[in-house]
């Protein structure tokens, strides 16, 4: 068998879906969706509950194969850390844990104590 064929007789295999086995109370609307991408460190589920409602959750653990009044899990987003992103031989370069830079002009509201905060911090900063 060769390769192509493994992967089309693995294809026709029955795969499981991913159900949600919490409570719909503990599912957050669609309203708190900004507030949960905001805080990156944290997975997030989307779940379509029973009665057709799209809600959110953080709370992997309450994922499974389900049953008949499980909610589906239609999207997931994986937790990242800002360390993730950007250029890793830049961070490598610089000394630095995340390609991250701030900074401003001398006189408006950065300070050198910002960009000394910022180096401590491993990120890159400018003052002037």
């Amino acid at each position: 068998m060769t390769g192509l064929e493994k992967i089309r007789e693995n294809r026709k295999q029955t795969v499981l879906p991913l159900c949600w086995l919490g409570s719909d109370d503990n599912l957050q609307p669609v309203s708190a969706l900004p507030q949960l991408l905001r805080q990156i460190d944290l997975p997030i589920v989307a779940v379509q509950a029973q009665h057709g409602r799209i809600g959110f959750s953080t709370d992997l653990s309450l994922l499974g194969a389900g049953g008949e009044d499980a909610g589906n899990v239609v999207a997931l987003l994986p937790a990242t850390a800002i360390e993730d992103f950007g250029d890793v031989s830049f961070m490598r370069e610089y000394g630095l844990r995340a390609a991250y830079y701030a900074g401003a002009m001398a006189n408006g509201i950065a300070s050198a104590e910002m960009v000394i905060a910022l180096g401590k911090a491993g990120l890159m900063g400018s003052f002037g």
